[in-house]
């Protein structure tokens, strides 16, 4: 033994089965000390947590199950004693409770003793010898199991650490790729709509080349009449044009113009074509005042040749054609800056989790952007004046396209939208779309979120296929709700709720 004594020597199972084999003989020896010797059935419990059952075992056969309680009622097996290990020897030392329970994992035979039958046979020959052995044999390999647990728990903390980390930079990474795939999918989107975008900028701005060609020759005009003309009529009857021409905004239907020209024609007769065209997009109340304005009527009368009374005319109707084309030049202006607003508002790089989202005016950013697509489709917006939630103007803008666009799509842009904004009496918004579409086949609701789901042609797919599985990542990612379902009356619906906290 390398010259250690006995009370030094290593615990081993040699050692330990020796030490059974001598107290199983010494028990079974006398008929006393054999009536401690109990056998259990598998199931049994020998000692139950929390329980003053003054009692110490000593197993021979078979295997005992330790369980503890944790503090939320879970039963946790935390060691498992078999042939040589002792039971309750902490509660008799400690004269308390027990601190576990043991369960029979299979048939046990067993020595059951008391605490004062303990300290008796602790004393006796020949066992006293032979148990205190195999009290120190188990506090020793009681104290091995502790530093291996320990030692198992610092490699496993470690292990976790490095998988945590791992785990960190993956979520880190998922993230980044999400956002990648949102950004992609609204430059897809953009994309898309760049011609439609195009052609919306391009209208006003073709209506204010237009009309700074009209306002050059008319203010032309203006400083001829200012050097060689009479300005008694234009002094009297300027002022009312002009201001009728900055409010007059909507220009009359085909119908209508030709029905103008005619009431033109009878109420001055055989003047060119050209000035019965101008003449005929004067709204009414102009026309009246030419008619009742005795002034004018007699200035024209006087007017010597048919090309006078054409000038003459011309020259009243001044103030309201510079008028009309400098509201024309303010409208178109004001329409382009509501344009690069609503594209900028739209497109803009993400930006705090929590700033406040104006909701109404970021579905009207992408009403705005979508219009060119939305021109044969009747939209309908009902919504509080201001509705904020916490969130990403962007990325909730990306959900508000994605719904129109499939509403345009199913409805072949043709139809009507219906957008509803309310709140709720849980403290949420609930944004619904309803179209007047085919709907959606029941087949394919629990698929529509799903990446990569399309019901649309090669021809008309938009984006990259994700986007209601963009748009449901980013209402879930607002801690929000997306649901799609068919309307009684036909069309689709689509519901998002919102917390506003």
């Amino acid at each position: 033994m390398n010259g250690e004594s006995p009370e030094t020597t290593p615990v081993s199972e040699e050692n330990t089965d020796r030490l059974i084999k001598e107290i199983r003989e010494a028990f079974t020896s006398s008929e006393e000390n054999q009536k401690k010797i109990k056998k259990y059935a598998s199931g049994d419990w020998l000692i139950r947590e929390s329980e003053r059952q003054e009692r110490v075992f000593i197993i021979l056969e078979g295997e005992v199950a330790l369980y503890k309680t944790t503090d939320d009622g879970q039963r946790l097996q935390v060691d498992s004693l078999s042939s040589g290990d002792m039971m309750g020897l902490l509660s008799y030392f400690a004269r308390n409770r027990n601190f576990v329970g043991g369960r029979c994992q299979n048939e046990v035979t067993a020595i059951r003793l008391t605490w004062e039958e303990f300290d008796h046979y602790n004393y006796a020959d020949p066992i006293g010898g032979a148990l205190l052995m195999l009290i120190r044999d188990n506090m020793a390999q009681r104290y091995r199991r502790m530093v291996g647990v320990q030692l198992k728990m610092a490699t496993l903390n470690a292990t976790l650490a490095k998988e945590r980390n791992e785990l960190r930079d993956t979520i880190i990474e998922l993230e980044q790729t999400r956002n990648r795939l949102v950004n992609q999918e609204r430059l897809a989107i953009l994309g898309q709509l760049i011609a439609g975008l195009a052609h919306e900028i391009n209208n006003p701005a073709a209506a204010m080349l237009r009309s700074t060609d009209y306002l050059r020759e008319s203010l032309e005009h203006l400083f001829a009449m200012l050097k060689d003309k009479d300005l008694t009529i234009i002094r009297e009857t300027g002022p009312a044009f002009w201001e009728e021409g900055l409010r007059d905004g909507n220009h009359p239907a085909r119908e209508q113009l030709d029905k103008n020209r005619e009431q033109w024609e009878k109420l001055f007769p055989d003047l060119p074509r050209s000035l019965y065209r101008r003449l005929s997009f004067l709204p009414e109340s102009t026309r009246d005042h030419l008619r009742e304005n005795k002034l004018i009527q007699k200035s024209f009368r006087k007017a010597k040749t048919m090309a006078d009374k054409a000038d003459f005319l011309e020259e009243v109707i001044l103030p309201f054609e510079t008028a009309h084309h400098v509201r024309t030049v303010s409208i178109a202006g004001d329409r382009i800056r509501k344009l690069i607003a609503g594209l900028k508002n739209y497109s803009r790089p993400g930006q705090m989790k929590n700033a406040p989202v104006d909701l109404r005016q970021g579905i009207e950013d992408t009403l705005l952007i979508l219009s060119n697509r939305l021109k044969e489709v009747f939209v309908h917006l009902e919504a509080p004046e201001k509705l904020e939630v916490p969130g990403n103007a962007g990325e909730l803008n990306q959900v508000w396209t994605n719904i129109m666009v499939n509403a345009c799509d199913s409805m072949e842009d043709h139809g009507r939208l219906d957008i509803k904004l309310a709140k709720t009496e849980d403290d949420q918004v609930k944004v619904t779309f309803e179209d007047t579409g085919p709907g959606l086949p029941q087949g394919i609701l629990d698929k529509l979120f799903k990446p990569n789901f399309t019901t649309k042609n090669q021809s008309r797919s938009f984006g990259l296929g994700l986007g209601l599985s963009i748009s449901k990542d980013i209402v879930e990612k607002h801690n929000g709700q997306i649901y799609a379902e068919n309307r009684t009356s036909g069309g689709a619906r689509f519901v998002i709720l919102l917390p506003l906290r």
